[in-house]
């Protein structure tokens, strides 16, 4: 079986973002805990490690079923085991906030990241607008009055020497029309983002498995008139320079990098998988969505006596 991206999940399902369509909540669990992380099982990890250079493989992504970085300590352990596979990209996804503030994460540990290997940083955003992105990711808590400083944020990470990528999921009332998105790409470019890569909402097969997201990323999904609109636009004023495996195009965009992408996709070819996806302890997966995609899982047997790791001590920060 042949792979295109290798994915490591961080941390548990704890996260400070709100999104009522939550990507992660719309895929199966495995063996993620709610609150604390698991260990990482380091034999099962190198399996991960060896299966994805075996397919040609040059970028390991860390992700999360919540916020990753929560759990900073994990990050460094992934970072520090990726070192011998000697991947050129190391990516992390995140909403970014605890980034910028400085309260569960610190400046040291982003240092540190980027000495280790860390060499993106893909922040998920749905507007250029300020307010928006406070809404729907920080509006639900007591924590927060206000969105944090992007601009100030890549800054920092580029003086770490990390790219920053922009992800912005695409719904509708934000970034729903080829209008919208000159304006997005227009501010990308002033808070100095290197990559952007735009995605619609997207629903999971099942609805069972969470209603409440299901039905949030139904009302927020763009028409096909509205896909079509921002898809003509790119195609048009966009110049083709790569189409990866499972679809995604990426294009010159009037000088700026831009990837127009779906989540939850699925490669057609039989014997090649979208992604390798490492769960903490030791699982194997191969789909996000299906339970049965698994290639190798830790014998719970095994599990017994790990130590879960809690959410790191919040800090001071910045406010």
């Amino acid at each position: 079986m042949k792979f295109n991206t290798f994915c490591i999940v961080a941390g548990s399902e704890a996260c400070t973002g709100g999104c009522k369509w939550c990507v992660a909540a719309m895929t199966t669990a495995r063996s993620i805990h709610r609150g604390k992380a698991k260990p990482v099982d380091e034999r099962v990890f190198k399996m991960a490690c060896q299966m994805a250079q075996q397919s040609g493989l040059d970028t390991a992504r860390i992700t999360g079923k919540g916020e990753p970085t929560l759990f900073p300590d994990q990050i460094e352990q992934f970072l520090r085991a990726l070192q011998p596979y000697g991947f050129t990209f190391v990516e992390m996804q995140t909403h970014g906030r605890h980034l910028a503030d400085e309260d569960f994460v610190s400046l040291e540990d982003m240092r540190k990241w980027a000495d280790l290997g860390l060499t993106h940083v893909c922040i998920s955003v749905v507007s250029y607008k300020s307010e928006r992105n406070f809404q729907h990711y920080f509006a639900h808590s007591q924590s927060y009055d206000s969105y944090f400083d992007m601009a100030a944020l890549i800054s920092k990470l580029h003086r770490l020497r990390i790219n920053v990528r922009l992800t912005c999921i695409m719904q509708k009332g934000d970034i729903d029309s080829a209008e919208e998105l000159v304006k997005f790409m227009s501010w990308a470019k002033e808070v100095k983002a290197d990559q952007v890569t735009i995605l619609p909402v997207n629903k999971p097969e099942d609805r069972e498995r969470n209603p409440r997201v299901y039905d949030a990323a139904m009302n927020s999904l763009l028409a096909a008139e509205q896909l079509a609109d921002i898809r003509g636009y790119v195609e048009k004023h966009g110049v083709p320079i790569r189409t990866l495996p499972w679809g995604a195009k990426v294009f010159d965009l009037k000088g700026q990098n831009l990837c127009f992408n779906m989540c939850l996709t699925e490669s057609p070819e039989r014997d090649d998988s979208r992604q390798l996806i490492f769960y903490p302890p030791g699982t194997l997966g191969h789909d996000w969505q299906r339970q049965g995609a698994v290639l190798y899982e830790l014998p719970a047997e095994a599990t017994e006596g790990m130590e879960l790791i809690p959410v790191r001590k919040r800090q001071g920060g910045k406010k």
